[in-house]
């Protein structure tokens, strides 16, 4: 017969508390915003570091300027930019799909494009931002395939560097590779 003493009582309630714990910690880690580290073996692979897309909209708006800004909604970048035109202010609205195509390299499709609210085809918007628009030297826009390729910097850290290589609803992912 089951006999009720001290440490069977003692038992019973660190086993209630540590499942009570787990449950809040996975509630936790389930409603923030976080970073997924996997390691595999040497001999298997390479490490792995993947940016949930709250994280990765977290640090794009963190490098938002008055001239431009960056959000992420879903899959979707949207890029706002502002600037100056005959004394004008305008705004431009590009909204893209980012595709890695590349080591570090992302190809920008453009879903939806607008300058300044003028009724213009995506063409014809596209060749107006080629024609008149300021873009980085690392971003070459292609009005054909109406989209923009972005060569990113390398993302280095001390002696670690991330290598971005696919997006999906997931996250960012990226092999990281230390130097020795």
């Amino acid at each position: 017969m089951f006999k009720l003493n001290g440490w069977t009582v003692l038992f019973a309630v660190l086993l209630l508390i540590n499942l009570i714990t787990v449950i809040y910690v996975a509630r936790l880690s389930a409603e923030s915003p976080g970073v997924t580290v996997t390691s595999q073996p040497a001999a298997q692979g390479k490490n792995t570091l993947t940016l949930q897309p709250e994280v990765v909209n977290h640090y794009l708006q963190q490098e938002n300027t008055q001239a431009m800004k960056l959000s992420l909604t879903g899959e979707q970048l949207q890029i706002v930019q502002y600037s100056d035109f005959l004394s004008q202010k305008i705004e431009t609205n590009i909204l893209t799909t980012p595709v890695v195509i590349g080591h570090n390299k992302l190809r920008l499709d453009i879903n939806d494009v607008a300058v300044a609210g003028l009724p213009l085809s995506k063409k014809q918007t596209l060749n107006l931002i080629r024609r008149f628009g300021s873009l980085p030297d690392n971003v070459v826009l292609d009005v054909n395939k109406e989209c923009f390729y972005y060569d990113m910097a390398p993302i280095e850290l001390g002696g670690t560097a991330l290598d971005l290589t696919h997006i999906n609803q997931t996250g960012w992912h990226f092999n990281i590779t230390i130097e020795e």
